[in-house]
């Protein structure tokens, strides 16, 4: 109740409620004039539920979830995709820019975290099926820095690979972004898919690779 600005970023769907809804939550705390900054990897419906509900109370939402990993985000040296109101985007943007590298304007509210959940799927989708490769590149006996040096210099090269094939092939399991959160974006890619009325068989696969790994209790571990 006491802040201009507040920015939000959760690890989950439930948790992202906790803090909006109820008696105690941001929607019912928030005094007029405030600007809610969701960092969250979100559904836009969501978002743009919880942005008409604001308005009622003349509080402000804009989605803008961060693109790339913890690493960078401590460098400063994040990606960052913000939408809603234009003229709250430019009040807020010096304080984006002090966190960011890079900035995109991606229109009205929820446009963010579209772009945000396609971005994570592609990526969690790629990983996957690194991962996938490399063991079975292991169990066939083949170089895993061979197979890496092949692959880094073919249409099979990605940012994914550079970052996963390393650790993959050093047994670095240290986490960057856990499975349980990658599972959550790929099902946020799938239903945004069915809302579209569009295929998402590559998803699917993406994500039942994730439930398994999360089921059989590795959901806190690294994606890779």
């Amino acid at each position: 109740a006491a802040s201009e600005v507040i920015i939000t970023c959760m690890p989950s769907m439930p948790s992202l409620a906790q803090v909006f809804e109820g008696p105690d939550g941001l929607l019912a705390l928030a005094t007029p004039g405030t600007i809610i900054i969701d960092t969250t990897t979100s559904d836009p419906e969501i978002t743009k539920r919880y942005g008409a509900i604001a308005a009622e109370r003349d509080v402000t939402i804009l989605d803008a979830p961060l693109i790339k990993g913890p690493k960078q985000a401590w460098e400063g040296t994040i990606g960052i995709a913000v939408a809603g109101d234009k003229t709250k985007v430019d009040a807020v943007w010096p304080m984006l820019d002090a966190m960011a590298e890079r900035i995109t304007y991606a229109g009205a509210l929820g446009n963010a975290h579209t772009l945000k959940i396609l971005n994570n799927a592609m990526a969690q989708g790629i990983g996957a099926l690194a991962s996938e490769i490399f063991t079975v590149a292991a169990k066939k006996g083949v170089d895993l820095e061979l197979l890496y040096d092949f692959l880094s210099h073919s249409n099979a090269h990605s940012r994914r690979l550079e970052d996963s094939g390393p650790r993959i092939m050093n047994g670095n399991h240290e986490v960057a972004f856990a499975i349980d959160t990658a599972l959550k974006d790929v099902t946020l890619y799938t239903k945004m898919a069915n809302e579209a009325g569009a295929l998402h068989l590559a998803g699917d696969a993406a994500r039942n690779l994730l439930k398994i790994a999360s089921g059989a209790g590795y959901g806190a571990g690294n994606i890779t």
